[in-house]
């Protein structure tokens, strides 16, 4: 489900956050610029700001100013470089192309089709919304650089300020000593069946990033205040694109560079995950043994604390005996993070200034329905175009369930109004399918026992067939 989990980029927008609450948080050093206040929006900088130069770049300059860095980020995580990091410029069609390679290595056409129709069909996208296109919209004005893990190198969008750069290097210079100790990709396969804990990782390959890079802004507050000011520009872009995306996209973005930076300092805030304090000897455990789920980043005791750690509750879905040339086009898991922005009124999801720092280290990635989350897998079948969906949940006890049943089916309506809507754009149906009977809609119901909740959602099924789906589509849940 998560669209940007293949790539290794470094978001001026978050990192800029990160950086707000480092200056906010560390007192400047005697000699150094005053940098501009956390808690003020970053258009005021732009304002205030003088007209820039074009921005030019050389390969030198780039290659003395990365080994410079390169060097303190190896001094930083206390271990060292086991090969070269190749460092170049990209512009934006060469940032496409390197998306669009990083897609290929995890994703197909019809992985990306069945989660686009997932995420319309529980109201999570417009039903207009074109998945990839937006994806890459959004990250287009926000990625200062990106760092493939497929030939040690990192490359630096062109027209990115040299102050910002510095920042840029130190966040994706860490991920590239992380990939030489951890190898980032070897887990890719893996997590391409379960968003969940693809997000989990993702929260600790950026958490990582960030932490390092919030170090590196410690020893080097006089450089902060002046890299401020020149992400102004970027900021204004990044919340433009971003103000236009559905929440299902943008809130992981955010939340694998915050939450995950908190995570692995050990705290809930994330404010003061943000000013890294997160250990090395914590960030290489992190990579070794990953958190295997966002409930355990959103509740760092729940990983960190042995006495507390909450496992996730495997659910299995059987579709061995499927009818009528049914197929299974997709299994995820969505878990506590994902299930909470479902959970949340349509109305409700609305996005932050993300220019504001202080807005951004003030959302919350979770709320009351999301947690006592315990497990879920979600299962997407199809026959030409006609779609059907069940989502099965565990909890951990019978009020966190009643919790989400309640919430869910209060939103009922939404989720058969998306059913019919996905119906109506596949066109008229045919005569044959007519005679069928197709429905579309959906249901919230209590499952085996009084902690599980599934949810199911039909589109253009014939009404003999769905009865065959609700009794063939099995599933089993094994203990923790």
């Amino acid at each position: 489900m998560q669209r940007t989990r293949f790539l290794v980029a470094s978001s001026t927008l978050f990192l800029s956050v990160a950086c707000s609450a480092q200056t906010a948080s560390t007192p400047p050093a005697a000699d150094a610029k005053a940098p501009a206040a956390s808690s003020a929006p970053a258009q005021a900088s732009a304002a205030q700001a003088p007209a820039e130069e074009p921005i030019v770049w050389t390969q030198a300059e780039l290659e003395a100013m990365s080994s410079e860095i390169q060097a303190q980020v190896a001094d930083l995580r206390g271990a060292e470089f086991k090969r070269p990091v190749t460092v170049r410029l990209a512009n934006k069609d060469e940032f496409f192309a390197y998306a669009k390679k990083r897609q290929d290595m995890t994703e197909t056409p019809a992985k990306i089709d069945a989660d686009e129709t997932l995420a319309k069909l529980f109201g999570a996208f417009p039903p207009e919304l074109d998945l990839m296109a937006t994806t890459m919209e959004f990250l287009k004005d926000q990625v200062g650089g990106f760092y493939d893990p497929s030939d040690d190198s990192f490359s630096l969008m062109d027209q990115c300020p040299k102050g910002v750069a510095r920042i840029v290097l130190a966040h994706e210079l860490g991920h590239a000593l992380d990939d030489q100790l951890f190898s980032i990709d070897s887990r890719q396969e893996e997590l391409s069946k379960n968003t969940d804990a693809a997000y989990a990782y993702h929260s600790v390959v950026e958490g990582s990033g960030t932490s390092v890079m919030a170090r590196w802004a410690v020893q080097h507050m006089s450089e902060i205040g002046e890299s401020m000011a020149g992400m102004a520009k970027m900021q204004e872009d990044a919340n433009a694109s971003m103000a236009k995306a559905p929440m299902w996209l943008w809130k992981p973005l955010i939340a694998v560079y915050l939450q995950g930076a908190a995570f692995l300092g050990r705290t809930s805030n994330l404010m003061m995950g943000q000013t890294g304090g997160a250990k090395n000897a914590d960030i290489d455990a992190a990579f070794a043994n990953p958190p295997r789920s966002m409930e355990q980043v959103l509740h760092p005791e729940k990983y960190w604390n042995a006495e507390k750690r909450d496992e996730p509750v495997a659910v299995q879905f059987d579709a061995s005996k499927l009818e009528d040339g049914w197929e299974l086009l997709r299994e995820d898991t969505f878990g506590e993070f994902l299930l909470a922005i479902l959970a949340t009124p349509p109305a409700q999801r609305t996005s932050p200034d993300f220019t504001n720092p202080t807005a951004m280290l003030s959302m919350k990635f979770t709320n009351d329905i999301g947690r006592g989350w315990g497990g879920d897998r979600v299962a997407l079948c199809g026959k030409g175009k006609a779609r059907y969906v069940r989502l099965v949940t565990r909890w951990d006890s019978a009020r966190d369930a009643a919790e989400f049943y309640g919430a869910m089916s209060v939103l009922a309506g939404d989720l058969q109004t998306a059913a019919k809507t996905l119906a109506a754009r596949a066109g008229e149906p045919t005569a044959e399918e007519k005679d069928a009977k197709l429905e579309s809609g959906a249901e919230v119901e209590y499952g085996k026992d009084d902690v599980e909740v599934t949810i199911a959602i039909w589109s253009r099924v014939p009404q003999r067939e769905r009865k065959m789906l609700e009794k063939r589509l099995a599933w089993t849940v094994d203990a923790k």
